[in-house]
């Protein structure tokens, strides 16, 4: 695809995911372009070390325990400052029975933090302190993102440098995925009818334009003056992606 591809020139910069083949494919067929890492793939990392130290800690709770702390996995893998009083409060009591947990959670929060950096360089430094400061009791949870911050870190970087992500596009692939499961198989005929041709993919919208009428006309008189010059007029903009 990449070597028949036209207008390779007009490629700025590109954005994937943490697969080294992309990697491969973008230096051989667009040389000199900068790679960004998807910024939601790399703080869904830290999501997930999050998690696996939850699940560990699951595992020596009875029951009922288990149940709630499956519950409040939404309010872990939230964003402190999005947290509700109650929530936070929820969250306070696990981190006072299982103080192992809170460790692994102001990690994850603190990683996210690296994109909120005023620089480059910042968040480069912000990053380096972040991989030194892991507690050592939730350090081997993390290991996936500090390596990953290791073997990309010009690409996870370079986010400062495009503010680009592939948010776009991992939409439509869910879209995409959404749709194929739903079918349980489509040829990508159907799919890629499904995806430009359904009734639900195309908005048109109507449009109404008219004249508006001279000011001091009596209201009777504006009101069918405006009635006669309205025109209705349907307009198609072509298949919707959200």
């Amino acid at each position: 695809y990449f070597k028949s591809m036209p207008d390779k020139h007009k490629v700025k910069v590109v954005t994937m995911d943490m697969w080294r083949t992309y990697k491969d494919v973008v230096n051989a067929q667009l040389p000199g372009r900068d790679i960004v890492v998807d910024r939601w793939h790399v703080v869904r990392m830290a999501n997930e070390a999050l998690e696996s130290v939850r699940k560990r800690i699951r595992k020596e709770l009875n029951t009922r325990q288990r149940l709630k702390l499956k519950d409040d996995r939404f309010i872990l893998l939230e964003r402190e400052h999005n947290l509700l009083p109650e929530q936070r409060e929820r969250m306070l009591c696990w981190f006072e029975l299982h103080p192992e947990l809170e460790l692994a959670y102001r990690a994850k929060e603190s990683f996210h933090e690296i994109y909120t950096c005023g620089s480059k360089a910042e968040a480069q430094e912000f990053a380096r302190a972040w991989v030194r400061s892991l507690p050592s009791e939730i350090e081997f949870a993390f290991d996936a993102p500090r390596t990953a911050l290791k073997n990309w870190w010009d690409e996870v970087f370079n986010f400062y440098d495009h503010q680009v992500t592939n948010a776009y596009t991992e939409s439509t692939n869910r879209l995409a995925k959404d749709i194929n499961r739903m079918g349980r198989g489509y040829s990508f005929e159907v799919m890629r009818a499904r995806l430009i041709y359904e009734k639900q993919a195309r908005k048109p919208t109507t449009k109404l334009r008219g004249h508006k009428p001279k000011k001091g006309v009596h209201d009777n008189a504006m009101s069918r003056f405006s009635a006669l010059d309205e025109e209705t007029r349907t307009i198609e903009y072509g298949p919707h992606i959200p």
